[in-house]
């Protein structure tokens, strides 16, 4: 902690600056509200060989069947799961890191629990340890919304009108066409 306190101070400090004050003054922001800073860890997914980075939903959002899925890149940072560059490995391939594949289960369910929906994480492990970066809602459409609504309802977290409220006219429609086949 004390390693980053100077690093605080300077951020405090700076709104004393003639360049703050300037730049107050141009956009008619008062100068008595102050400042903040966000101390914030940071984890690395390139690390060593039980490092990765991944994304992953509570549930199929193809089928909407309630089975984690994603992807996860082994000893690569955050931005190469989404930018294209690599290739990405299935989420299953977490299990090789059995804590780890435990914990991001866990964690899932809890995550659908509290927030009565689908979510949709992003993540690092670090060293065999899993950190969460970012929460969503899943954001499931067509034939995966209205399977993971009725069973959001069948497992009592959302009641049946809110399940009918989730469900729009265009996830109707799409559950109607059939797929494209390969």
């Amino acid at each position: 902690v004390s390693d980053v306190l100077p690093a605080v101070h300077a951020v405090f400090s700076s709104w004393h600056t003639p360049r703050a004050r300037t730049y107050r003054e141009l956009h008619g922001i008062a100068h008595g509200g102050g400042t903040a800073v966000v101390v914030q860890a940071m984890v690395l997914g390139d690390r060593d060989q039980d490092s990765g980075a991944g994304v992953a939903f509570s549930r199929d959002p193809g089928t909407g069947q309630r089975t984690p899925y994603g992807e996860i890149l082994f000893g690569r940072r955050g931005t190469a799961v989404v930018d294209g560059t690599s290739v990405t490995r299935p989420l299953s391939d977490l299990e090789r890191l059995p804590a780890v594949w435990a914990a991001l289960r866990a964690a899932l369910d809890r995550l659908e629990r509290h927030y009565r929906d689908v979510c949709h994480v992003e993540f690092t492990v670090e060293s065999g340890r899993l950190w969460f970066l970012q929460v969503r809602a899943g954001g499931l459409v067509g034939a995966a919304a209205i399977r993971a609504a009725v069973d959001l309802a069948d497992e009592g977290l959302i009641s049946r009108r809110t399940a009918v409220d989730r469900i729009s006219a265009h996830d109707l429609a799409a559950a109607r066409t059939p797929r494209a086949r390969a």
